[in-house]
């Protein structure tokens, strides 16, 4: 698993290797030398954690209803940029880290809910790999599992991702086979049940 040394030194350009985090605005103190690789964007010093990198919430939610009297499910896009989007108990949703992700060929990501998230009973990414080689923003399904209503705003810390280096060389490179590469915002799923 990479540490906050790990993820800062990949995020910093070097022939030959794929941008980890774009813009990455170093805030270490001391440090001149800042360029672009491109690994998260935008990168926050400050959204940086010992093992993991802090992920906020973009602003538009798609809410999953349903219609009992025509049997349809769909999705109702809302925004939570100048208001808070309330979640109901029970409810499922999409929605979108702001960072967006360009991960090289030699590194995998994890998403995870943040506990603070998860105690007040809001459940984040039931799917929560990020393939070597992945580009795009992450989709995230939150579902409440709480009996109150949970508010989401955008830019709140939702998830945070945790980095790790693949030893082994790869036989599928993602960014050529994968069904969410490039994905910006709440992306649906490709198939539905």
């Amino acid at each position: 698993m990479l540490n906050d040394k790990d993820i800062t030194e990949a995020c910093h350009s070097t022939a030959g290797i794929p941008e980890l985090i774009n813009p990455f605005v170093d805030l270490i103190p001391g440090t001149k030398d800042v360029k672009q690789r491109g690994l998260i964007s935008p990168f926050n010093f400050n959204l940086l954690q010992p093992h993991s990198y802090d992920c906020t919430l973009e602003s538009i939610v798609k809410l999953a209803m349903y219609n009992p009297d025509n049997d349809t499910a769909y999705w109702l896009e809302e925004s939570c940029d100048k208001a808070d989007l309330i979640l109901q108990p029970r409810a499922f949703a999409l929605a979108s880290t702001r960072e967006y992700f360009n991960l090289p060929q030699d590194i995998v990501g994890f998403v995870q809910g943040k506990s603070s998230i998860g105690r007040n009973g809001l459940q984040i990414e039931n799917a929560g790999l990020i393939d070597a080689g992945f580009d795009g923003s992450i989709t995230l399904e939150l579902y409440n599992m709480a009996p109150w209503p949970i508010k989401l705003r955008a830019g709140m810390p939702i998830c945070q991702i945790h980095f790790t280096k693949v030893e082994a060389p790869l036989y599928k490179n993602y960014s050529k086979t994968g069904h969410y590469n490039g994905q910006r915002g709440p992306t649906e799923a490709v198939y539905t049940l």
